[in-house]
């Protein structure tokens, strides 16, 4: 087990792919800082990493790379303000039927 920082825009799902090398971790890794998985990150807070089922040829390639995903909303802005900036979006609809 280790401990990470967590970086400006990162959200579980991110560090469970760059420190563990996969989203199947993302249970091991709520259950172990005592986070809910929606929890909002802030920068600079610090988190304990498994040390099991880690891929490690992932995690390597991210190393090597320096690759840091950080996919978490860092901006204030609403939804329509980002679309009067020329940033598209995609609606999902919860409700559909099976045929």
């Amino acid at each position: 087990m280790k401990k990470i920082k967590v970086k400006p825009g990162q959200n579980l799902m991110d560090i469970a792919i760059r420190e563990m090398g996969h989203v199947e971790g993302l249970g091991e890794l709520v259950r172990l800082n005592n986070l809910p998985l929606t929890a909002k990150l802030e920068p600079g807070q610090e988190l304990f990493i498994p040390g099991t089922h880690i891929d490690h040829n992932t995690v390597k390639h991210y190393r090597q790379n320096d690759i840091h995903p950080a996919t978490g909303q860092e901006s204030s802005e609403s939804i329509e303000d980002l679309l009067q900036g020329g940033i598209g979006f995609m609606e999902v609809k919860t409700s559909f039927k099976v045929s």
